[in-house]
């Protein structure tokens, strides 16, 4: 891959210089660019420092031209909580975004004031990003990646430092048709999973259509994390990795997931867990339920040092990925049947995850309540109960090719 040009001007924009990375992950690498001549210490298209994002020409969202996330942040245009785009276009082998710098992410917020957040200053997160998932929806888009590495501050030092800023939208879909209006249907791609498998919703699992719930669901785990630290599900290795995500997430209520968490959290993931996939989520209801915990004005974060977090997010890098999460960035498996190959053979060298949900994918309007069926169905049992919350990796795989097996031979039927 050809190196990162030293100095970048793409359309009318000044000449920068590009400097030290802020990070990379799964749709790009992110620079602070310093314009060689002129400019202000605001933000803006005349501002001193910018944030340059490079995506290659022969990476997986450039290779029909320009990246999806372009077009996604000119719909976007002016949409409350996104930071802006002032350039863009290509040089040599890179496309080329020029945008205004942010600051530390809440990640490194979290990691800066030793893994927990105060309760009250979660809320004011909650209230923020749900205002800002709000103004997305109504624009027709779902994120779909909602994580804290994906939520940034604002630029130390203006006035915006801390609010709250959505990034990252090379995952990002219509929830709504541009053409008709109309709620977009619901599909189901199993072996096609998008995200980040810690906070992706149960739907995103499931290879569903994404709609507005997921992103709120996301944004549900993510406030969970920045409270207790750390989520259940977490540390899970291996080919089932992601079977054993979704089962622990299926099986854990929200009492038990927000255990030690004040009660507004676990109402809140009570709630987004119960909106329909063409359902319109009440935002004013949603953002309520944190009244209780937040003492006005809510100022972001405003008891922090953002100095300190600073040191936190210059090393960390603003999108760096790490080993666990960025195989979870596009995960696409796909099954191809050879000459002389049968159907089984090839079941044989899929995991016990892919082989359940791709029998589920043969009927998809009834995949929701099939799938709810199943479950209820085996926490019945008290020693299956007993192995799913205790989630041991054999017992795991053992239970998905017993379920995927009955579905194959007997349908949903077995489990009535």
């Amino acid at each position: 891959m050809s190196p990162i040009p030293d100095r970048v001007q793409v359309g009318n924009s000044p000449l920068y210089k590009v400097e030290r990375m802020l990070g990379a992950g799964g749709f790009g690498l992110v620079y602070i660019g310093r314009r060689v001549a002129g400019g202000s210490q605001g933000d803006g298209p005349n501002a001193f420092k910018v944030a340059l994002k490079f995506e290659h020409r022969n990476s997986t969202g450039c290779r029909f031209g320009p990246p999806y996330e372009w077009q996604v942040y000119d719909h976007l245009k002016g949409c409350y909580g996104l930071p802006r785009v002032h350039y863009k276009g290509r040089q040599g082998d890179y496309f080329i975004m020029i945008m205004d710098i942010l600051g530390p992410s809440l990640l490194d917020v979290f990691i800066s004031i030793g893994q927990v957040m105060p309760p009250n200053m979660v809320a004011c997160i909650a209230v923020e990003a749900i205002s800002i998932l709000e103004k997305l929806h109504q624009k027709g888009f779902v994120h779909g990646d909602v994580k804290p590495e994906n939520l940034l501050l604002g630029k130390p030092g203006s006035s915006g430092e801390k609010k709250l800023f959505l990034i990252d939208f090379g995952l990002a879909s219509m929830w709504r048709d541009s053409l008709s209006g109309q709620h977009v249907s619901l599909c189901q791609q199993p072996d096609n999973f998008r995200g980040t498998t810690r906070y992706a919703s149960v739907h995103a699992h499931l290879g569903l259509t994404a709609s507005r719930r997921d992103d709120l669901e996301s944004l549900a785990y993510t406030l969970i994390f920045l409270i207790k630290g750390r989520l259940p599900w977490e540390g899970y290795q291996g080919n089932d990795k992601r079977f054993l995500v979704f089962m622990n997430k299926t099986v854990t209520s929200p009492e038990t997931l927000c255990g030690g968490c004040p009660p507004p959290f676990a109402q809140f993931l009570e709630a987004v867990k119960k909106i329909q996939f063409v359902e319109q989520p009440t935002y004013s209801k949603l953002i309520s339920l944190f009244g209780s915990l937040i003492c006005p004005p809510c100022t972001l974060l405003k008891t922090i040092r953002i100095d300190a977090i600073l040191k936190v997010h210059q090393k960390r890098g603003r999108l760096q990925v790490n080993n666990e999460e960025d195989e979870n960035v596009l995960y696409l498996l796909s099954i191809h049947l050879g000459n002389g190959t049968t159907l089984d053979d090839q079941w044989s060298h899929v995991s016990p995850w892919t082989k359940t949900m791709w029998a589920i994918s043969k009927s998809p309007c009834e995949q929701e309540e099939a799938f709810h069926r199943i479950w209820y169905a085996l926490k019945k049992w008290p020693l299956v109960s007993q192995q799913i919350v205790l989630f041991p990796t054999t017992a795991c795989s053992r239970l998905a090719k017993r379920v995927f097996m009955s579905i194959k031979k007997f349908g949903f039927t077995i489990l009535d």
